[in-house]
């Protein structure tokens, strides 16, 4: 699968095809690649990278599990790495581990978000991460306000930090796809423990998440590998849903955003308030449409009192239908969808939930 390395040496050849021939001679490379794109395919003895970088981290797709090393002259703990504006995929040179926070503290001022190869991530504006320790031979990859210089803290102590949580024991860890979004949903502390998984639009788990001691929830939600044939993440735009695990029972999760969309974009970030779940039973129908008028997304409460097959479609006033938002089996409970209404012109519309015996309409108003 997908991993994100680095060295901290500098060999005396840095010719890519060189440094890596111990993994294609087994033919274990699938595919190499650098932060702008560039690759490195041995299948079709294609390279467009110049030679490695050592101030950079690069992303490389194995077909099996396999140890690598490479040899040179160490390149010093405080070596400064040049970082642009955007995004960076950079090597990490101590050969200690250091604690995110610790380690970035000289560009937190710059630094809009971190991550590494598992979608793990910190955000230095709000101070959370749950990344843990920066490790020898992985790279990483910063996003950056403002160009910068990163000089890695490694004298950098802090007072106590807790990055850590245990595994997770209801929802699926996930392997990375190469693609992610970072996700942080803010609680409050007596939901620690609990867990969080993100659905996309299809049902599929993307990405999941354990509440610390905090609150607070951060989750890296996968994107779809074009390289394979299988779907195992989400399209770009492609709406996300979340549910709560409280230890017992699984109920659907409803967010409030801070900043960022509820649609999955790769190198994305959403920020959101965790709604407190409804612990009342789930009666019939539509219950809550928000904003109504709206201009943008509108999100539409809804409640099953049994397991049913549903279909929540859209019609204008003369009953032609715009569009089918959902169809399928649900659970009995409490559910949330996003309606993207950026398709359709200013209107009225009927929106109308069915089930087998039980149908409602409501009137929803978008306004441009």
């Amino acid at each position: 699968g997908w991993n994100l390395i680095s060295i901290n040496v500098e060999p005396e050849n840095l010719d890519v095809r060189e440094l890596l021939g111990t993994l294609t001679d087994e033919d274990k490379v699938i595919i190499f690649k650098n932060g702008i794109g560039q690759f490195y395919l041995p299948e079709r003895n294609f390279i467009n990278i110049d030679g490695w970088d050592v101030s950079d981290g690069y992303q490389i797709n194995m077909a099996e599990a396999s140890l690598w090393e490479a040899r040179g002259a160490p390149i010093p703990a405080d070596q400064p790495i040049q970082l642009v504006e955007g995004w960076n995929m950079k090597a990490y040179f101590p050969t200690q581990p250091i604690d995110a926070i610790a380690a970035l503290a000289g560009i937190a001022d710059q630094l809009i978000i971190a991550k590494d190869v598992f979608g793990a991530f910190y955000l230095a504006e709000f101070g959370f991460s749950n990344m843990g320790d920066l490790s020898e031979g992985q790279g990483y990859q910063y996003k950056m306000s403002e160009p910068a210089e990163l000089i890695y803290q490694v004298g950098e102590e802090l007072a106590w930090i807790e990055t850590a949580v245990s595994g997770l024991q209801h929802f699926e860890t996930l392997s990375p796809t190469g693609v992610d979004m970072s996700i942080l949903l803010v609680g409050n502390p007596t939901m620690s423990d609990q867990e969080i998984g993100v659905y996309s639009s299809g049902g599929q788990l993307i990405g999941s998440g354990k509440i610390d001691s905090d609150g607070n929830c951060g989750i890296a939600a996968r994107g779809d590998d074009i390289s394979t044939v299988v779907v195992d993440g989400a399209g770009t735009d492609e709406k996300l849903f979340f549910k709560l695990w409280d230890g017992v029972d699984e109920t659907d999760l409803n967010i409030t955003v801070k900043s960022g969309e509820v649609s999955w974009a790769n190198g994305g970030i959403l920020i959101g308030d965790i709604e407190p779940v409804s612990t009342t039973p789930a009666t019939f129908g539509i219950h809550e449409t928000y904003p109504n008028p709206t201009n943008g997304p509108m999100k539409l409460l809804f409640g099953l009192e049994a397991d049913s097959r549903i279909s929540v479609t859209v019609s204008d006033l003369s009953g032609r239908l715009v569009e089918t938002l959902v169809r399928g089996e649900y659970k009995a409970g409490h559910h949330q969808l996003i309606w993207d209404t950026d398709v359709v012109p200013s209107g009225l519309y009927l929106v109308k939930l069915s089930a087998p015996g039980m149908k409602q309409t409501i009137k929803a108003a978008v306004l441009k």
